[in-house]
C-alpha cells in the first residue's frame, strides 16, 4: 500500500511512496515530478493513477510536492523558489533510493516538472531514464504564455491589468516577479545529461511548437547512442483543465508504464527493502515549532492532513473538497488557512471524500465525481475522527462550492456549525443542480451560436434534449426550506458574480437577507469576486472573512488573532464587501 511521508531537510517536503505491489521489484524506481501552478492541481489525479500503475508493474514510485506547493512547507511566493523546486527534486530522488533500495531512477516530468527534472538530472548519475511529458521548452516561453493567459482572463473578468510590480497571478496562483525572472532562465535546450541512457518524449498531437521541440531534443538526447522514442497524445486538452473537468489521459499513462518497464529487469535478489518511516508527524517549519501536521486515515480509507497546535486545541475545523480539488484546497488556500488557524489554537482537518484526492483506490472513471453517494457518511466519519482526537470538540465544517453543499447538508445532523462559500443550488434534498446550464439556457448569444455554427443535426438534437430535461427538472423541483433548520449556526458567503446568488431564494424558499437576520446565521457577499476567488485580492478578502466567521462560530475572541490579515469590515471597503447585520451567536 502507498504511504504518505515527510522527507528532506527538517522533513519539509511531503510525498507518497508507492512500493511495488508484488513480491519482486524492478531494478529501477520512478520519480514523478509534477507541473507547477494551476497545472499542478489539474494533474493530481492522473499522477496518482500513474504511481499506482507503476507500483502494479512492480516499479517503486514516489510522487511529491515541491517546496511551497501542495502539502510541503513554505510558500511559492518566497524568493528563490525555482532553486527550491530543483532542490526538492534532488531530495525526492535521494528519498526514493532510500525507500526502494534501487540505484537507478526513471524521472517522469510533466510540463515544467520535466524542465526542472532535466536540470536536476544534469548533475546526477543515478537518473538514467527520462520521460518528458509535454515539457516546457523554456521557462521564458512558459512565463510569456502565462502572462498572455492571465491578461486575457482579467480582460474577460473586466479587471485591471496585472500587477504593476511585474508579479503574475494566473488561475489563482501567484508568481513574484523575481521568481518569474528565475524561472525564465530555465531551459531544456543544450542541457547535458550524459548519464541518461533512454528518453521518451510525449508531445501534443498537431501542435507545431511541440514538433519543433521534438526535432531539437532528438539530437540532444540521442548522444552517445542513448535510446530515444516519441509518442503523441490527442487527449491533452481534455486532461490539462480544471480538476472538475479533467479527464484521465489513460493512453499516455500506459505508454509511460510500458516504457519504464521495458528499461528494467526484475531484481535478481527478489526482495523488497523494509519500509522506512519517512516521518509520520512533523513540526511545520517556519512556525516557531508552534504547529504540527500529520497524515491521517479514518473511515472507509479516507485520507487527510491534520494540522494542530503543539500545545493542544479547544477548537476544530474540517475543510471539505472544493469540486474535484484535492485536500490542499482551491489555489492551496486550505493549506495556508489551516496553518494560520492552527497558530491561533484551532485544530484543522482537511480531507478528501471517497474517490477524490487521495482517498480510496484510484478510479478509472474518465472524470471525478464531486458528489459521491458516500459524501454524508464521509463527513460524519471526519466529524467523529476530529471529536475523538480533540476531546469531543464541536467542529465547524468549511467548504467552497461542492464542499459548501456537503457542509450545509451536514447541518441537519447537528453537533456542528458550517461556513458555506458559493454553495450550489438545492432543488431536491441531497440533489445538487448545476447552475451553469440554467445560466446558459437564458443566454440568447449561446442559442445563436448553436444554430449559426456548423453543428450537426445530432449535436443540435442533443442540446435541445438537454435543454428540455433541464427545464422539466426546474418545473418539478421543490424548494427545500429545511436546509437551515432552526438553531443551526452557519456563515453563508457568496461572491457577487456567482450564479447561485441570483437563484438562492428560488432554491430555499427564503432570501439571503431573511436568512442573515436569523440568530446564529450570517450572510456575506464579496462584490466582484469569481466563483472560486481566483484573483489575489479576492483571496485575501476571503481568507480574512473566513477567519472572522470561524472565530465567531467558535466563540473565540478576535483579540487572540495572530499572523492573519486584517479582519475589520472597514478594511474591505464598501464596494468590495457587504457584511450581514447579524453575528453568529
Amino acid at each position: 500500500m502507498p504511504r504518505p511521508i515527510f522527507f528532506g531537510e527538517d522533513l519539509h517536503l511531503f510525498g507518497w511512496y508507492h512500493p511495488p505491489a508484488g513480491t519482486r521489484q524492478k531494478r529501477i524506481a520512478a520519480l514523478i515530478c509534477p507541473p507547477v501552478g494551476h497545472e499542478y492541481m489539474c494533474a493530481h489525479r492522473a499522477l496518482r493513477n500513474l504511481a499506482y500503475s507503476l507500483a502494479a508493474a512492480d516499479i517503486p514510485a514516489l510522487r511529491f510536492d515541491y517546496y511551497g506547493m501542495g502539502n510541503s512547507a513554505g510558500s511559492a511566493r518566497e524568493p528563490g523558489i525555482v532553486a527550491q523546486w530543483i532542490a526538492s527534486i534532488h531530495a525526492a530522488a535521494d528519498e526514493l533510493r532510500a525507500q526502494s533500495g534501487c540505484d537507478t531512477i526513471a524521472l517522469v516530468g510533466l510540463r515544467m516538472g520535466a524542465t526542472l527534472g532535466v536540470q536536476a538530472a544534469s548533475t546526477r548519475t543515478d537518473i538514467d531514464t527520462l520521460v518528458l511529458w509535454v515539457p516546457c521548452a523554456e521557462g521564458a516561453s512558459f512565463v510569456r504564455e502565462a502572462r498572455l493567459r492571465a491578461s486575457a482572463a482579467r480582460r474577460e473578468a473586466d479587471r485591471s491589468a496585472d500587477g504593476l510590480d511585474g508579479d503574475l497571478h494566473l488561475s489563482g496562483f501567484h508568481f513574484a516577479s523575481a521568481n518569474l525572472a528565475e524561472l525564465a532562465m530555465v531551459t531544456l535546450r543544450q542541457v547535458d545529461v550524459p548519464h541518461v541512457r533512454s528518453t521518451l518524449l510525449i508531445s501534443r498531437a498537431d501542435v507545431a511548437a511541440d514538433a519543433r521541440l521534438s526535432n531539437t531534443l532528438r539530437g540532444q538526447f540521442q548522444r552517445n547512442d542513448a535510446q530515444w522514442a516519441e509518442r503523441s497524445m490527442s487527449e491533452y486538452d481534455a486532461f490539462m483543465t480544471s480538476p472538475l473537468s479533467s479527464q484521465l489521459p489513460t493512453p499516455a499513462l500506459h505508454e509511460i508504464v510500458d516504457w519504464i518497464s521495458e528499461r528494467s529487469v526484475e531484481n535478481e535478489r527478489g526482495d523488497i527493502p523494509a519500509a522506512l518511516s519517512g516521518g509520520s508527524s512533523v513540526v511545520v517549519p517556519g512556525t516557531n515549532a508552534a504547529i504540527s501536521e500529520e497524515p491521517v486515515t479514518f473511515g472507509h480509507d479516507l485520507f487527510g492532513i491534520l494540522t494542530t497546535p503543539v500545545r493542544g486545541s479547544r477548537y476544530a475545523a474540517i475543510m471539505l473538497n472544493t469540486g474535484a480539488d484535492h485536500h490542499v484546497g482551491p489555489h492551496r488556500l486550505y493549506v495556508e488557512l489551516a496553518r494560520k488557524w492552527a497558530l491561533n489554537g484551532i485544530a484543522v482537518l482537511r480531507f478528501d471524500l471517497s474517490g477524490l484526492g487521495d482517498s480510496g483506490n484510484p478510479s478509472d472513471k474518465l472524470s471525478a465525481d464531486t458528489y459521491p453517494s458516500t459524501a454524508m457518511a464521509d463527513v460524519t466519519a471526519a466529524m467523529d475522527f476530529i471529536r475523538d482526537r480533540c476531546s469531543g470538540i464541536e467542529p465547524v465544517l468549511v467548504g467552497v462550492c461542492a464542499g459548501a453543499y456537503h457542509a450545509i447538508h451536514a447541518l441537519r445532523q447537528g453537533n456542528c456549525a458550517a461556513i458555506a462559500v458559493n454553495a450550489p443550488l438545492y432543488y431536491r434534498r441531497g440533489d445538487p443542480v448545476d447552475v451553469l446550464p440554467d445560466v446558459a439556457l437564458r443566454s440568447w448569444s449561446k442559442w445563436r451560436r448553436l444554430f449559426s455554427r456548423d453543428h450537426s443535426v445530432l449535436e443540435v438534437a442533443r442540446m435541445l434534449k438537454f435543454a428540455g430535461q433541464h427545464v422539466i427538472r426546474r418545473i418539478l423541483a421543490r424548494r427545500d426550506a429545511s436546509l437551515f433548520p432552526d438553531g443551526v449556526r452557519a456563515a453563508v458567503v457568496y461572491s457577487g458574480d456567482d450564479p447561485g446568488l441570483r437563484l438562492f431564494g428560488e432554491a430555499t424558499g427564503t432570501t439571503l437577507d431573511a436568512l442573515g437576520a436569523r440568530p446564529g446565521i450570517t450572510v456575506d457577499i464579496v462584490a466582484g469576486a469569481g466563483h472560486t476567488f481566483m484573483e489575489r485580492d479576492d483571496q485575501q478578502v476571503l481568507a480574512a472573512l473566513l477567519t472572522r466567521r470561524l472565530f465567531e462560530l467558535q466563540r473565540i475572541s478576535p483579540v487572540s488573532l495572530r499572523d492573519l490579515p486584517a479582519t475589520s469590515e472597514t478594511s474591505y471597503g464598501d464596494a468590495r464587501y457587504r457584511p450581514s447585520a447579524g453575528v453568529a451567536q
